[in-house]
């Protein structure tokens, strides 16, 4: 089998051969033919091989590849010499998305002396920088964020429209603050600021809370 190389779908695909007696002697076939095997393996009949060159013996063609899928691509040629004998020759081909020149034109040429060096070279640049800003952070003590990185994780709303800052006040009342109500259907609850009323709740006979009003303001 001959290896024609790697195209791209959309390339000419060049083939050919010579065809020969049992002798050695190059002759002309008769009645060339041609099919080609696709990478799910069904075979299809191709152009019969035209002379080449004007070259006795010398056959081929060129196969039109668009719309070819990306894969290994099988082609046989034979044909009959005067002998009586049958001869034939295969050829394989690649279909692929990009040849190699393509993705070493992308690369670009190593600025070293290959691109295992390039890339051990921005490892190391990498590594040296990474060094630095650890160097620059761990030597440092006493971090805390400023009052209004405070502010904005405060002012979050959890929530509702409630913000972490006003659910604290309405937990620490109902933890901590002072209740007025209590035997009754409406107990209230002081926030620890002592004047301002974070909970209003309604209960039943059994103590349940049946309804709130809350204030984080």
């Amino acid at each position: 089998m001959i290896y024609l190389g790697e195209f791209k779908a959309g390339d000419g695909v060049f083939y050919a051969a010579n065809y020969h007696s049992d002798q050695g002697t190059l002759e002309d076939p008769t009645s060339p033919e041609a099919q080609i095997k696709n990478p799910a393996g069904v075979w299809t009949v191709l152009t019969a091989p035209a002379k080449q060159n004007a070259k006795t013996g010398h056959y081929g063609g060129t196969i039109d590849t668009t719309g070819f899928a990306a894969g290994q691509y099988i082609i046989r040629m034979a044909g009959s010499v005067t002998t009586s004998k049958s001869v034939a020759t295969e050829f394989s081909f690649l279909i692929v998305g990009n040849t190699a020149k393509e993705v070493y034109d992308r690369v670009g040429a190593p600025a070293g002396a290959s691109l295992c060096n390039d890339i051990a070279q921005i490892y190391g640049a990498i590594d040296t920088e990474i060094s630095t800003i650890l160097a620059a952070v761990t030597d440092k003590t006493g971090y805390s964020l400023s009052a209004t990185g405070v502010d904005a994780i405060l002012d979050e709303v959890v929530e509702g429209t409630l913000t972490l800052r006003q659910m604290v006040r309405i937990m620490a009342a109902a933890l901590a603050g002072k209740t007025s109500g209590g035997g009754t259907t409406t107990i209230s609850f002081t926030g620890l600021d002592g004047a301002t009323t974070r909970i209003t709740a309604t209960v039943d006979a059994n103590s349940n809370r049946t309804a709130a009003t809350v204030n984080g303001n």
